[in-house]
């Protein structure tokens, strides 16, 4: 299980500097990862369709009226979602504003991403997390271009590993459609 900190350690060792024990410590390792930790690891999570990070949940409608009048229902987005995916319904026409979600779907199933805790993370995205740290902090911790050049080098590898591996382990989703059967009528 990885924490916060055992990656940042292992992003720092990557650059040839000492671990840290916590985001406070002195020097500029310890300095950079307590800046970059956070929004690496937010940009890292929504910028591809992780499973792991992925998460369906039936909305409850809210009993106010939607603000928009080609819309029936409005739900509120739940608190956890970081980036919304689509609705799984009928209906897939939605638009959302601010926490709400309108559509004509009387039903609606949200599809979402959320922030996983870093115990959660699975091995090949721990080690994507390391590299991108260490890419991203590289020249604040050791201004030296060329270890920039590989660590962004062995990020960007890692980055396509870890989006086949991930892509892998879903599942193909099953055809909806019976258009032989529809087309009679």
């Amino acid at each position: 299980m990885a924490s916060k900190i055992d990656m940042a350690s292992n992003a720092l060792l990557l650059l040839g500097d000492r671990p840290i024990s916590s985001f406070e410590g002195a020097g500029a390792g310890a300095q950079a990862m307590a800046n970059l930790y956070e929004p690496t690891y937010l940009d890292m999570i929504t910028s591809s369709n992780w499973g792991f990070a992925k998460k369906q949940q039936v909305l409850s409608q809210n009993a106010t009226p939607p603000v928009f009048d080609n819309y029936q229902y409005s739900y509120t987005i739940p608190n956890d979602a970081i980036r919304i995916h689509g609705l799984r319904s009928n209906m897939e026409y939605y638009t959302y504003e601010g926490d709400l979600i309108y559509t004509n779907d009387s039903g609606a199933e949200l599809e979402f991403f959320i922030r996983p805790s870093e115990g959660d993370l699975p091995p090949y995205f721990v080690k994507l997390m390391e590299l991108e740290l260490a890419a991203r902090s590289c020249m604040a911790v050791t201004d030296r271009v060329e270890l920039y050049a590989q660590m962004r080098n062995e990020a960007d590898n890692q980055w396509i590993r870890a989006v086949g591996v991930d892509a892998g382990n879903d599942t193909n989703e099953a055809i909806r459609s019976n258009p032989f059967i529809e087309v009679r009528g």
